[in-house]
């Protein structure tokens, strides 16, 4: 095959991290940075390949462009293949650009000072650039050692309109804040995102999970992406807001990029008036006729951007978290009644500071409460007080569902909730706020007695159709969360941290009880349940949530069962038997995803005890350890559980019964911190090892030990012999430079990993298996694959690696955030 001499791949200052088959930034150094576990070149796989064309292929003759290996997935492989063409230039350039991800290293990797180029913008700079400004650049760089030829790709920069996925991670904060939004180096971060955004009209994910703030200019970026057809092909916004008291007028624009803020001050709720009382919406608090109208306001004077999510086009998924303003959540509303019909995972979360301070976090109910200004052109206009009727779920919904109407005689649904009116409080204190005098509403205010002429708009009754709902932080309203989501299609929920918890699965008990057989139905018909929940996530455990799982969900349905119970108390409120009896053994045949940690949750880098050993009351142990190690749980491809070290060589025997287990997260060990030193993480991990070389039909890949995570890859004798370390018992271990490796494409449980480990396990052969010699006769092809055949079995290899958020869930969902 001939090569091109005009192939030039133009990838700016695009610095890749490899994570299977896309490609990512490194925003510190600015270095390649190529993981050791990457597939081989092109080259090579043209020549492994050889032997699958031998059947059309003559000895001899060479291959063609159809001839070339199909799997070529990897970021390395697929650049060596478009340097090797400009007709395979054009096949791997969208691949090469499908993906465009922004990762930072973790916070123990040192700074090269040396080296500090901003690799974050430069490598937006490779999709702002237009073609004629790379065309003058290439142009005037070879004017002085002769004319140079232009490549036509290079004059034709159009690498964002491949762009289908764009992320911008997390990173430490010492580093991450110098990207403030009222920086100058984060307002120019913010003008290279949306000049690079507006040219991606393919995109269909935006994440940005960095808390620095987005420019308005971002997202009338991601409403102008259009596609030929004029539809925008946007799906996916996620946001992770910032402390917007840090970027008001006020702040210091200057700061150091260290400066880092005081922790968010204990829960100061301010009293409430009197009168006040709890019912199933919120808090009632008496009508107060002088309560002030809001002043409206100027665009100068709000302290956070605008326009942003009332400007996008219908979604399907969206999650802004870390909210610590009213206005975002006006703005999301509007974006929610567009996406009414389409929007099928939401995920909201509240900062901390936010939760402890503001009144909006929490939800109200009075006579003079509405939930959005549905007069307002934009938040500033509001005329409504902070105080919002049905709180933060209220205002999300509120121009899909109004919460004051009258309720229907005849809808069973309501008639259900009129059961769980004294869900807050007891029914006297109840009835005693529904027969009190109203007093007079002015025109305007919704009521369950307020006339339609007096509205002017025709009352809402609408639901979202959510598969997927997480709410972190979010004080819930219990009306809200009962009338307005339709809960026959939600199949994935998460709850953290969230007020009124308890009070949510009593309601969705209630509202979903399983219908028994009618009568005379044949003997042995089962129950009808009425919801299809696969997968619930909680930290906040209680005896509520239990009964509920166990009664208003079908057995052996349930997938992913997260269950970390946080609370500040000494002991959990259910015990280990109890969760086992309601959760594992009622769903063992279905669970694919299981964690179950009483610990409490860190708070910054320390841990603040309240409760000396609280982590120790769900410790997995004697016959809970027996039950899931014991064949049982067939599906079960991600585990997390704490165990007793006296069990650790138990556990170790029993593990070919969890043959099926991809990733394994064990938080804490009974006497690990006793006086007698137990084996550090690492010594666990190379016994793990050592019991998977014995038995080849364990496929666990990632094994998480308190903070050290490891993985476990197989690799082949060449490739062992040339590693820099090597231990005693013939276990590989490979020490990476910098403290980063960035994991390849191993989903926990993906049918592609699936079908590579069966590979795996078929390519291992004896090694007593003897050679039978090759006759001069026989062809090439036949000796180059009896010579793979018998090749020697691979080593198992460890090493350490960051825990892998991305793409094990289990590790993700140990943080207990969102």
């Amino acid at each position: 095959m001939a090569n091109d001499t005009d192939t030039d791949v133009d990838t700016g200052s695009l610095y890749t991290k490899h994570d299977g088959d896309h490609v990512s930034l490194e925003p510190v150094t600015g270095e390649a940075y190529v993981s050791d576990s990457i597939s081989p070149t092109v080259a090579e796989l043209t020549k492994d390949k050889n032997h699958e064309c031998e059947g059309s292929k003559g000895k001899g003759a060479s291959l063609t462009l159809l001839d070339l290996p199909v799997d070529v997935t990897y970021t390395n492989d697929l650049i060596a293949l478009a340097l090797t063409h400009s007709a395979l230039y054009e096949l791997a350039v969208p691949n090469i650009y499908s993906r465009f991800d922004i990762v930072w290293p973790d916070s123990s990797a040192p700074a090269q000072s040396s080296k500090s180029v901003d690799a974050l913008s430069y490598g937006l700079a490779t999709l702002c650039l237009p073609s004629r400004f790379a065309e003058a650049t290439k142009r005037s760089r070879g004017a002085g050692f002769g004319q140079s030829k232009v490549s036509h790709r290079l004059a034709n920069n159009k690498y964002a309109k491949y762009i289908r996925k764009f992320s911008i991670g997390d990173g430490p904060s010492e580093w991450t804040s110098e990207y403030l939004i009222n920086k100058e180096s984060g307002k120019m971060l913010g003008t290279l995102v949306a000049i690079a955004v507006s040219k991606m009209v393919n995109l269909e994910s935006f994440v940005w999970d960095m808390p620095t703030g987005v420019l308005s200019d971002v997202f009338m970026a991601l409403s102008s992406l259009e596609d030929d057809r004029g539809q925008s092909k946007l799906e996916k916004v996620w946001v992770r807001w910032h402390d917007s008291s840090s970027t008001t007028p006020s702040s210091s624009s200057a700061s150091s990029p260290t400066t880092t803020f005081p922790p968010p001050p204990p829960p100061i709720f301010p009293p409430l008036p009197g009168g006040s009382m709890s019912n199933s919406t919120g808090t009632h608090i008496p009508t107060n006729p002088d309560d002030a109208i809001p002043q409206l306001k100027s665009y100068a004077q709000s302290c956070v951007e605008y326009p942003t999510f009332s400007i996008l086009p219908p979604l399907k998924s969206l999650t802004v978290l870390d909210i610590d303003d009213l206005s975002y959540l006006d703005e999301m509303s509007v974006l929610i009644e567009r996406s009414s019909s389409r929007l099928r995972e939401l995920q909201v979360g509240i900062s901390k500071r936010a939760s402890n301070l503001h009144d909006f976090t929490q939800p109200w109910d009075g006579a003079n409460l509405q939930q959005v200004d549905h007069e307002a052109k934009w938040p500033g206009e509001s005329r409504i007080p902070t105080t919002r009727l049905g709180g933060v779920l209220g205002v999300l919904v509120g121009r899909v569902y109004d919460i004051r109407r009258k309720p229907s005689p005849k809808s069973h649904e309501d008639s259900v909730l009129g059961e769980n009116v004294d869900l807050l409080n007891d029914s006297k204190a109840l009835k005693s706020v529904v027969k009190a005098d109203k007093p007079p509403q002015p025109c305007g205010t919704i009521s369950d007695d307020s006339p339609d002429p007096c509205l002017g708009r025709k009352r809402l009754d609408g639901k979202l159709k959510l598969e997927k709902l997480a709410l972190e932080r979010v004080t819930l309203s219990i009306v809200v969360c009962s009338r307005a989501i339709d809960w026959s299609n939600m199949t994935n929920l998460t709850i953290l941290s969230c007020r009124h918890h308890e009070t949510l699965w009593k309601a969705l008990k209630r509202q979903f009880r399983p219908t028994p057989p009618a009568h005379g139905s044949p003997q042995g018909t089962p129950m009808r349940y009425h919801l299809s929940l696969k997968h619930i996530s909680t930290d906040l455990v209680s005896p509520d949530l239990l009964s509920f799982m166990k009664e208003t969900i079908a057995p052996n349905t349930m997938e992913t069962i997260f269950l970390q119970d946080r609370q500040r108390t000494p002991k959990p409120s259910v015990t280990l038997e109890q969760v086992f009896k309601c959760t594992v053994k009622r769903h063992r045949n279905s669970l694919k995803k299981l964690l179950i940690d009483s610990s409490e949750k860190k708070s910054s880098s320390t841990l603040i005890s309240r409760a000396p050993g609280r982590w120790k009351h769900w410790a997995i142990k004697d016959e809970f350890l027996s039950y899931i190690t014991s064949g049982r749980m067939t599906s079960l491809r991600e585990l997390g559980m704490v165990i007793d070290y006296k069990d650790w060589h138990t556990f170790l025997q029993q593990l070919p019964q969890l043959a099926n287990l991809r990733s394994l997260y064990i938080p804490d060990m009974i006497d690990r911190r006793s006086v007698v030193a137990l084996p550090a993480a690492k010594e666990l991990a190379l016994q793990i090892v050592d019991v998977i070389s014995l038995r080849k039909e364990i496929r666990l890949a990632y094994v998480g030990l308190w903070d050290k995570c490891f993985e476990i890859t197989e690799v082949e004798h060449s490739d062992s012999a040339n590693n820099r370390f090597q231990d005693d018992d013939d276990h590989t271990v490979s020490v990476d430079d910098g403290d980063h490796v960035y994991l390849g494409n191993s989903e926990g449980d993906d049918d592609t990993e699936d079908e590579e480990n069966d590979d795996g396990d078929d390519s291992l052969m004896d090694g007593d298996e003897d050679f039978t010699e090759t006759s001069d006769n026989e062809s090439d092809a036949d000796s180059f694959a009896e010579a793979t055949t018998n090749k020697p079995s691979p080593r198992l290899r460890l090493r350490e690696i960051l825990y892998y958020d991305d793409k094990v869930e289990l590790f993700r969902a140990r943080h207990g955030k969102l």
